[in-house]
């Protein structure tokens, strides 16, 4: 029988340890959860509504009872002061006053409904995505109806202010007077609308995104 050629000599396999199994506190099983943690969004988003939210609420609140109980202590100050009976004032029970305790009040509870809907978020509540939008539409509706009705008051006290410029010529000031009897109810909506206005805007196109949407479908 022939020889057989010489067979080159094989490494001594290794001896490899034994497979772990992969467990919760494994670190494989570790490293696996840390990539996947919960977005940071829903926190930082619901803060922001909950502070909007609960300043708005003390924000309407102080002006509907502010503004009810000037209505009604002032005209008894001026009935008391005679000095101060050229002061010129509107009638504090027109329709525009009415309205304007009203839009208030609605500005009011709809601040308490995104203090809510931040809240939800925080919590990641599957509701929270609904809420967060409802209140956005109706917000800048209510913004819309807002702006007339302070536009309207702003109006009445300007022309207000035009009487009396037009009763007392020879008061000092009266140029500065006129100027801000004709810019001042503009400005007053202005600063409102671009105050009240980002906020909704930025919450709807927020929640309007795909991944986002996605997102909250799985809380």
């Amino acid at each position: 029988m022939a020889d057989q050629p010489d067979q080159p000599d094989q490494a001594p396999t290794p001896d490899l340890p034994p497979m772990t199994p992969v467990t919760p506190d494994s670190p494989a099983a570790t490293t696996s959860v840390m990539t996947e943690l919960p977005s940071k969004w829903p926190k930082v988003v619901g803060v922001l509504s909950i502070v909007f939210g609960s300043i708005g609420v003390l924000y309407w609140g102080c002006c509907n009872i502010g503004g009810g109980a000037a209505a009604t202590v002032v005209p008894q100050l001026l009935a008391n002061n005679p000095d101060a009976q050229n002061v010129p004032m509107v009638d504090s029970t027109g329709v525009y006053d009415a309205a304007y305790f009203a839009v208030g009040g609605a500005n009011a509870v709809w601040a308490l409904v995104l203090l809510i809907s931040g809240i939800m978020l925080v919590k990641r509540s599957r509701n929270a995505r609904f809420f967060s939008m409802f209140w956005a539409v109706l917000k800048i509706l209510l913004l819309v109806v807002s702006a007339y009705v302070a536009y309207g008051v702003a109006g009445r006290n300007a022309e207000a202010m035009r009487v009396y410029i037009a009763e007392n010529p020879d008061l000092p000031g009266t140029g500065m007077m006129k100027i801000g009897a004709e810019v001042n109810p503009w400005i007053g909506v202005l600063i409102g609308v671009a105050y009240t206005l980002p906020y909704p805007l930025f919450l709807l196109i927020w929640f309007m995104r795909g991944k986002i949407r996605r997102e909250t479908a799985e809380w």
